[in-house]
């Protein structure tokens, strides 16, 4: 069968005797089609004749009386085309009575399995689940594309759902035929009601976790070298923050550079950035991800005093990474880094950056004892590149950092 319904917001069609133009149509005089017509008609009052569809830019042919019959010859956008004593132009059909006539002509056929299609796709919708729609929704959305959404607790205002989603509003022409409608939509919202109740459902359930979660906000400031980031959460936030970097915008755990932060800290500030554009949000860490983000911010970082680039020692031949891609995951391995100011192992990682280092770029592991050695991040995204290195934190100096590792994560 034809599908006529995606063309609808860009054109005009009839659906039984009830006309629905496109929104970019409808306000433009001479737009709508033009249907042609034999019929018998009366003016209700003194009604003029017009020589276009229009009320704007017309010119006034002639008057006719009240209840003096005229030849309807055409139809169009609320419009009636006419014949009466020598004269031929257009009349309010609002303001006339059809007294006889009949609407088939060559142009008007009748009845078509496609029209019959066009009526099945309207649908009554009362407004709490239009406001559903509103929201995108998206299982009520996929169950409505493509349908005419007919809004019955507003006198009949009618909207179509685009294949992605998103409403175009469309005109009822004919009042008439909001009553029919109306009712015709009654059996049809029935098969929807369950269905309504079970989205609402979980859109309330949505709100409350949302509301249980709290939000975030974030504030930031730029410094010479560094960043300083301050947050504050409505909700619980007792196991702690993962403070996101990248330098595009909402960067995501995992995926992306990552530190994570206790449950009582609000600011933090770090040092060793690169002079270029971050982007930094914050999110609540659950111990197995993150369900709340914070908004975006984005800072541009300058340089500072001191060169940033030495901000990490070298290692002197130690903190030698290997990497090894397994299905969904990444394994790193390493020697041992003997110094005696040793404090821990930093397991960094970056898409954008290839010399990564810490606090530079984050960390996605932390490993205090001298003798770990070895690493398994099943966080990495597949089909996206990493540089991985290791830098062994020292106490009262930079930390010291190994080679980098470029490798391509796999699927699972």
């Amino acid at each position: 069968m034809k599908r006529i319904l995606p063309q609808l917001v860009s054109t005009s069609f009839l659906l039984g005797s009830l006309l629905i133009a496109s929104p970019a149509l409808a306000g433009d005089c001479g737009a709508d089609p033009v249907y042609k017509k034999s019929m018998t008609g009366k003016p209700t009052v003194g009604l003029r004749i017009r020589d276009i569809a229009c009320m704007e830019g017309s010119k006034i042919l002639t008057v006719v009386p009240a209840g003096t019959p005229v030849n309807i010859v055409a139809e169009t956008d609320g419009w009636y085309k006419v014949e009466w004593n020598g004269h031929v132009g257009w009349m309010g059909a609002s303001l006339m009575s059809v007294t006889n006539g009949s609407a088939a002509t060559a142009e008007k056929k009748a009845v078509t399995t496609e029209e019959v299609t066009l009526k099945k796709s309207l649908l009554g919708i009362a407004e709490k689940d239009f406001s559903l729609v509103q929201k995108k929704n998206k299982a009520l959305t996929d169950r409505l594309k493509d349908k005419v959404l007919l809004r019955v607790q507003k006198g009949g205002e009618t909207w179509y759902v685009e294949k992605d989603g998103t409403l175009s509003q469309v005109k009822m022409i004919k009042k008439g035929e909001f009553k029919r409608l109306k009712d015709a939509a009654k059996d049809v919202k029935k098969e929807l009601k369950e269905e309504v109740k079970k989205e609402v459902k979980k859109e309330e359930k949505k709100e409350l976790a949302l509301g249980e979660a709290g939000t975030i906000s974030l504030k930031g400031e730029a410094l010479p070298g560094g960043v300083k980031l301050t947050w504050v959460i409505s909700g619980d936030g007792s196991k702690g923050f993962k403070v996101v970097k990248s330098t595009e915008a909402n960067p995501e755990y995992p995926g992306d550079s990552a530190e994570y932060v206790d449950g009582n800290t609000r600011t933090i500030t770090r040092y060793g950035l690169s002079a270029k554009t971050y982007h930094f949000r914050v999110c609540r860490y659950t111990g197995n991800g993150c369900d709340v983000y914070s908004n975006n911010i984005e800072l541009t970082i300058p340089a500072s005093e001191k060169d940033t680039s030495s901000k990490y020692q070298s290692s002197n031949g130690e903190l030698k990474l290997e990497a090894a891609v397994l299905p969904g995951a990444v394994a790193l391995s390493w020697t041992k880094r003997t110094s005696e100011k040793f404090e821990g192992y930093k397991v960094v990682r970056s898409s954008s950056n290839a010399d990564p280092s810490y606090p530079a770029d984050g960390y996605v592991e932390y490993l205090p004892e001298r003798d770990s050695l070895a690493f398994i991040d099943g966080t990495a995204i597949p089909g996206k590149y990493y540089y991985y290195r290791i830098c062994a934190l020292e106490s009262g100096s930079p930390a010291a950092c190994g080679n980098v590792v470029k490798v391509l994560a796999k699927q699972r």
